[in-house]
């Protein structure tokens, strides 16, 4: 890609697979980052936040909006979802109040149910959903002593890939949903951040 030397992350195609959207390393906030999107075509690499620190974008269904978690400004710091529209129309809108400190978006649905991991006080990381609407209260889709991370529902919508450590390490899990009935283990030894194929086969 032809871009400015950076450090980038979590770069995910928006629906029509024209415009990246990604992370990137501040030079001039200690650490921060900020989201960008850059349009393959035209070369347009544009900045979308400006402030805080923000990770992990996550395209709408059509493709006008982007989900990301931000830190939030708190004494201890927190991270909340966040929605903005792509071009650059509207600010950033504030989805939760979870208090968190660590908490990453993953995938946004056609039905509008957002799907996202945080990291639980005295437990560990955790699978929840939430609806694209400010105010809505975020549901658990599962919780257990072990660590689920990076959950990706299936192009059909009846299983849920995630990476998982209640078999001692690292490991790459399915479960029905939405409902986590069954459990199926995918990867041998390790695994992680699994992502289906379009047939989701």
């Amino acid at each position: 890609l032809r871009l400015p030397p950076a450090r980038r992350g979590a770069m995910r195609f928006a629906p029509n697979g024209r415009v990246v959207a990604m992370d990137v390393l501040t030079g001039d906030r200690n650490g921060e980052r900020d989201i960008y999107t850059l349009d393959l075509v035209t070369g347009t690499y544009t900045q979308l936040t400006f402030e805080g620190d923000n990770h992990y974008p996550v395209w709408s269904p059509d493709g006008t909006q982007i989900l990301f978690n931000a830190k939030v400004q708190a004494d201890p710091p927190v991270q909340d979802l966040f929605i903005k529209p792509a071009d650059n129309s509207a600010p950033a809108r504030r989805l939760t109040n979870l208090k968190s400190t660590q908490l990453r978006a993953t995938q946004w649905l056609e039905n509008g149910l957002l799907l996202f991991d945080v990291e639980v006080p005295n437990r560990g990381w955790d699978i929840f959903t939430s609806k694209a609407d400010s105010g809505s209260v975020p549901v658990p889709y599962l919780q257990s002593p072990a660590n689920e991370q990076f959950p990706q529902v299936a192009p059909d919508r009846t299983l849920i890939a995630y990476q998982g450590n209640e078999g001692g390490g690292m490991q790459v899990w399915l479960r029905t949903f939405p409902v986590p009935q069954g459990k199926w283990k995918v990867s041998g030894p390790r695994g992680g951040n699994p992502r289906w194929s379009p047939d989701g086969r």
